[in-house]
């Protein structure tokens, strides 16, 4: 692993000292408390500090830290904020259009999917082989990459003990999702070059989907409504399909990233385009069975998902991939993807070659899944349950107008500006402030990614009252910058000591 090689020279995340650690959490928690709460939070907090669990779980990070690259890779903290009631799943992104659309009518979803898929196979071996720029901050410093080798081949797996991450980093091949029929396909070779040209990967997705769409009753397997359903449910489930389907979910857990094919066709408005990308469509039958896209997912692990309009995104698992990773490699896919239209002569992965096109290529295989009466009475509950969650959802997007050139003209940076914002949007509807976590990527230090913040401070709890009283204007201003200030500083601390 070249990338990770180079970066061992990288500091170690150091473990906060215990009082640093306990003044965090009092802080954060002071400005979601009344008075009384809080005198019984010091006094908790302070019994805590004395007690000998303190000690011994402190002892227990310091040996992780001397152990380990970063203290923070086996403690798997992330779950315990999912929400299970709450939508989109996972974080995901929607692609820019392909500057083809404008000419090609209708665009071709095999077309788009072949492209992309193509791309995205061009930053994976250019990673394998050492040759993906390394990331840096403005002033040159140089970031872990390790995070990029979580990205492929990576999964997530819920086990008794919590949830846990398994990663494949010699996998060889793509999970493709079609209407819940599953298939892989073998896509680089031991050298970490490319098997198919782009249209070669267009035409296999062709037959795929021609394929899939003559499956009688496609839900049968669709097992990857599993993985939307809370983690209870998904952990007994795959106890059962590890057993019964061992080879199926090392197919799947292995696979670079996922492939979905959504046979939906989403209205050209941001708000079902984002709907479609992240949780698919819904269309439930006069059998009153679920046919929409929706059940077309594997949320475990990184999906590239091509609607039938061409419309594309990558949905992501929080949990086990950092958002940072994920925003260079969706940038870089799309980048290359639209330098196919050029004179050849520039590459964003110039030491990846394109095969040439050929006969004797792997070809897909599909996944058989043979489920007894018990798991389709848990896959249909899963669905039922997944169905009746976008029902209680809106999906809405929104353009802001303002960004960084704004902030700088108001002497603040653009995402203090933002959170401040919502935090004020916030009191000023309900008269509280809301427990908030922000990403906030620790990568200048050895095997780390982005962690979470906690926002609370009653010093922006105090620009919120100040901002919907009757006060002046220029107080509320002076508030709000204070405000906008301090969260700079918070997250200059964190990005540049430790958490």
């Amino acid at each position: 692993m070249p990338s990770i090689a180079q970066a061992g020279d990288l500091p170690k995340l150091k473990v906060p000292e215990l009082s640093a650690t306990l003044n965090k959490l009092t802080r954060a928690l002071t400005a979601l408390t009344n008075e009384s709460e809080r005198e019984e939070l010091e006094e908790k907090v302070e019994k805590f500090k004395r007690s000998s669990v303190s000690k011994i779980l402190q002892s227990h990070l310091q040996r992780l830290y001397e152990r380990e690259d970063c203290y923070l890779d086996h403690l798997q903290l992330d779950h315990i904020l999912i929400d299970m009631k709450a939508l989109p799943r996972n974080p995901f992104l929607v692609l820019e259009d392909d500057p083809l659309r404008h000419f090609t009518i209708p665009q071709d979803q095999a077309g788009r999917a072949g492209v992309l898929t193509m791309s995205a196979l061009k930053f994976v071996c250019s990673l394998r082989k050492g040759d993906l720029t390394e990331d840096a901050t403005r002033s040159g410093e140089r970031l872990t990459m390790k995070p990029y080798w979580n990205l492929f081949g990576t999964t997530r797996v819920p086990e008794m003990s919590g949830i846990k991450t398994k990663t494949n980093t010699t996998s060889d091949y793509i999970l493709i999702v079609s209407k819940s029929q599953f298939y892989t396909l073998k896509v680089i070779n031991d050298n970490h070059e490319l098997l198919h040209t782009a249209d070669e990967l267009a035409t296999i997705f062709r037959q795929v989907m021609e394929e899939s769409n003559h499956v009688a009753n496609p839900n049968r397997s669709a097992v990857g409504s599993i993985t939307s359903d809370s983690y209870k449910n998904w952990r007994h489930a795959r106890e059962v399909l590890q057993t019964e389907y061992k080879d199926n979910m090392a197919k799947v857990d292995s696979a670079l990233f996922v492939l979905v094919l959504d046979h939906s066709e989403p209205e050209d408005t941001d708000e079902e385009l984002a709907k479609c990308i992240s949780v698919g469509s819904m269309n439930i039958n006069e059998r009153g069975v679920q046919t929409g896209s929706c059940i077309s997912r594997w949320y475990d692990k990184m999906q590239l998902v091509v609607t039938k309009t061409a419309v594309a995104g990558v949905i992501w698992d929080s949990f086990s991939q950092d958002g940072t990773t994920v925003l260079r490699f969706t940038s870089d896919i799309y980048a290359d993807s639209v330098l196919r239209l050029t004179d050849g002569d520039y590459s964003l992965f110039p030491t990846v070659k394109t095969p040439k096109p050929g006969a004797d290529k792997p070809v897909p295989e599909k996944m058989e899944w043979n489920f007894r009466s018990d798991m389709m009475t848990f896959i249909h509950l899963s669905e039922t349950r997944l169905t009746d969650l976008i029902c209680s959802h809106t999906t809405n997007t929104a353009i802001l107008h303002y960004g960084r050139r704004f902030a700088r003209k108001m002497g603040v940076k653009s995402d203090s500006l933002i959170q401040v914002a919502l935090q004020i949007a916030q009191y000023a509807l309900y008269g509280k402030p809301i427990s908030t976590v922000e990403p906030v990527s620790t990568r200048l230090f050895r095997n780390s990614r982005s962690e979470l913040l906690a926002l609370q401070d009653e010093t922006i709890t105090k620009a919120c009252q100040v901002f919907v009283s009757s006060d002046s204007s220029h107080n509320r201003w002076i508030a709000f910058k204070e405000a906008c200030q301090f969260h700079t500083k918070l997250l200059m601390v964190m990005v540049l000591k430790s958490i």
